[in-house]
């Protein structure tokens, strides 16, 4: 697994010292290659020196740190923060998942959303995102820009997103990629085509909402590309209301 040395202005490396802390009820979403890629509500998320230290995903599956080391942190407004794990054992429900075999595990984890809008729409507009993480044909990746348009009114939304792979621009249609609201999350119908100049190209997303009024949104993603070979592309996305 190879990562890009291209990020966003809001990425930071190393820890946070303020922002989210301690343990709070909120959402999360993690992708990994080993681990998969997943979001929704945890009891008890857990913040150490800045980073995600562990979250209870119910069922008794607790995803943990282990001996993993956080890295590309961005944690400032006390709602949501991201980064990643990177190096050692991380664990998810006791099982060991590898991270130096199989490359970082992408994480956006926010604060619980009372108070959710039921009338009226939102842009959401990128805050900050990791920094991309890939294998195979991908040689580069580092994300452009991304939206999310959500109808409070209808439980829908569009996701809007651009990434540059391979000095290739990807990107969603026009019209983006459809989601439901539902709850505190937003649904997606997994994988959805990218438009681009390598021949083919699927995303699959997994966000939340988060803040008081839903003020802040998480995503992760993975984008599939298929040209000669076959690659990936790993990462999280925060936004702001």
């Amino acid at each position: 697994m190879q990562e890009s040395d291209a990020g966003v202005p809001a990425v930071i490396a190393g820890p946070a010292t303020s922002g989210l802390t301690g343990t709070f009820l909120g959402g999360i979403a993690r992708v990994n290659p080993a681990a998969g890629l997943a979001s929704g509500p945890s009891s008890a998320i857990t913040m150490a020196n800045g980073a995600l230290s562990s979250a209870d995903l119910g069922g008794g599956t607790v995803l943990d740190i282990g001996s993993a080391q956080a890295d590309n942190v961005t944690n400032s407004d006390g709602i949501i923060a991201w980064g990643r794990w990177a190096t050692g054992s991380a664990t998810l429900g006791g099982s060991p998942i590898d991270l130096n075999s199989s490359g970082p595990l992408h994480w956006v984890v926010g604060v619980a959303a009372p108070n959710q809008p039921t009338t009226g729409t939102a842009t959401y507009t990128m805050l900050g995102a990791t920094t991309p993480s890939f294998d195979g044909i991908v040689t580069s990746a580092s994300v452009v820009s991304s939206t999310i348009d959500v109808n409070f009114a209808s439980s829908t939304a569009a996701f809007h997103g651009a990434w540059t792979v391979n000095g290739n621009t990807l990107q969603t249609f026009s019209s983006g990629v459809p989601l439901v609201v539902s709850g505190a999350d937003l649904n997606a119908s997994n994988p959805n085509s990218l438009s681009g100049t390598l021949t083919t190209q699927q995303i699959s997303l997994d966000r939340f909402l988060a803040g008081d009024g839903a003020v802040r949104a998480g995503m992760a993603y993975h984008i599939q590309v298929n040209s000669v070979g076959s690659g990936n592309v790993y990462g999280a996305i925060a936004y702001t209301k």
